[in-house]
């Protein structure tokens, strides 16, 4: 886990951001001399806050440390230690339960069939995740980034790619259905009264309508779901995009913030602005 080669860009992030008017010079790590670990993180989701890219070499999926996502850095800047149960192919289903809406997680085929997590479970993302929030002592923050594998989902199994409102509909209300239901059980059933981010999708290109409308949608399922159930929002696409727009007219790939086609996945500059972003969530900036 190369965090320290990834760290760098950290300052390059801060000043982009304020060149966009966003202020977060707040966001600086609070001093925490002396300590090793100032309480315990839990991230939860799908391949981004993974880590997760294209690799031409598969057999850099056979050491998941090698998959740097923004929970390691936010995890590293905060001196937290961190339990990143996320799954590359996770649908908000599967998540609750992985015999249902498998996509890319779970079944003969899926990645942790496979290769392996950050952390070794079985089960349900979720139940690993309500017993983690029972047996572990003072746990700072619980993120979750989950659903856009449920649209993935809906068009690889339509002629149209899920294009037509009357399939499209019907999958982000329960995308939203499922993230209400994650975030009430982590907070009944795992009796956690800490902080619960949830972070939301940035667009490829920003100068794209049809592309920003779908990750428009896609945010509003998400985020109206995490605050109906007390839950704070991390918003990637707002993070993501004036960046685009001045390093790429745009393109977040132009921008260096998305690998290249077919890849959707940040860079490791991309996974510097969402922690970032979740880390002036964190400390209500």
């Amino acid at each position: 886990m190369h965090i320290p080669a990834l760290a760098h860009t950290r300052r390059l992030v801060t000043v982009v951001l304020a060149a966009a008017g966003l202020v977060v010079a707040a966001a600086a790590t609070p001093a925490l001399a002396g300590t090793s670990s100032a309480g315990n993180y839990l991230a939860l989701g799908d391949s981004v806050p993974f880590g997760f890219h294209n690799a031409a070499n598969p057999a850099i999926f056979l050491n998941p440390r090698n998959l740097v996502g923004y929970p390691e850095l936010l995890a590293h800047e905060e001196h937290l230690r961190l339990a990143n149960a996320s799954c590359p192919g996770e649908t908000t289903g599967s998540f609750i339960n992985p015999t249902r809406d498998i996509f890319k997680c779970e079944g003969p085929a899926g990645y942790r069939t496979n290769f392996p997590l950050h952390v070794k479970y079985s089960g349900s993302q979720l139940a690993f995740a309500v017993h983690y929030l029972r047996t572990t002592p003072n746990v700072r923050l619980v993120t979750l980034e989950l659903g856009a594998n449920d649209v993935f989902r809906c068009q690889a199994q339509t002629a149209d790619q899920c294009a037509s409102p009357a399939e499209l509909q019907p999958v982000l209300a329960k995308l939203h259905e499922n993230i209400e239901r994650i975030v009430t059980t982590l907070r009944t059933q795992g009796h956690y009264r800490g902080q619960i981010i949830v972070v939301d999708y940035y667009a490829l290109n920003y100068a794209d309508p049809v592309g920003v409308a779908g990750a428009e949608a896609l945010d509003k399922a998400i985020d109206t779901a995490a605050r109906d159930r007390g839950a704070r929002v991390a918003s990637g696409f707002l993070a993501f995009e004036p960046i685009a727009f001045a390093k790429g007219g745009g393109d977040s790939r132009a921008a260096g913030l998305v690998r290249p086609a077919p890849d959707v996945h940040p860079t490791p500059f991309g996974h510097e602005v969402l922690e970032v972003t979740v880390q002036r969530v964190f400390h209500h900036l």
